[in-house]
């Protein structure tokens, strides 16, 4: 395997891993805000 196909593959694995991230915290964050404006306005 050249070097230039392993340095795509990671950078493959990088983003996938940082869209996963994204989207935890993006969900996280919606949870927590919902939270928060159910016991503010509720």
């Amino acid at each position: 395997m050249t070097p230039e196909k392993k340095n795509q593959r990671r950078l493959r694995n990088l983003a996938l891993l940082s869209l996963l991230l994204l989207l935890v915290g993006g969900t996280f964050a919606f949870q927590a805000f919902n939270t928060y404006a159910n016991l503010t306005f509720g």
